[in-house]
């Protein structure tokens, strides 16, 4: 049941994801608007971590649980950097592999499970869900990801 829900919740965060990324794309303020404001809103409040990156795996959005973990001060303080900035170099990498399989490939990586360090150096296990991001033409502009921390239930 949690798999599933994990992969609902990625689909509708994709498809918030595409919204903003065109929006964002096109220069529009994302905050600005009252459809922008509720989505950030939502994002904002949800445990689970919420991104959206480029090609190069580089935040072009992300959640305040995503900011916790990355140990950054805000959400905005990620945008334009990559896992590289804020992870040591072995995890990062092995984050960005993934990433880059998902965009070459153009297929989800669905409900993996991750290790991750949080700023104090604590291990934690995180169920990680990445989905290409398209644009109108179908080409994979990004990935959209979802992480909920599982290592509770994995101790």
């Amino acid at each position: 049941m949690v798999y599933i829900s994990s992969i609902a919740l990625a689909a509708v965060f994709a498809a918030a994801a595409s919204l903003f990324a065109r929006k964002w794309l096109a220069g529009r303020e994302l905050a600005s608007s009252s459809e922008g404001a509720m989505l950030r809103t939502l994002v904002d409040n949800l445990p689970d971590l919420i991104y959206v990156k480029d090609v190069d795996g580089r935040f072009l959005l992300a959640n305040v649980a995503v900011s916790r973990v990355m140990g950054a001060a805000a959400p905005s303080d990620l945008l334009g950097k990559s896992d590289f900035d804020f992870h040591p170099k072995d995890l990062a990498t092995l984050y960005h592999e993934d990433e880059q399989r998902v965009i070459r490939s153009g297929n989800p990586l669905l409900a993996r499970e991750e290790e991750c360090r949080d700023p104090t150096g604590n291990l934690l296990s995180l169920e990680t869900t990445k989905i290409p991001l398209h644009d109108h033409a179908g080409a994979v502009t990004g990935l959209v990801g979802i992480g909920r921390d599982i290592t509770l239930r994995v101790a």
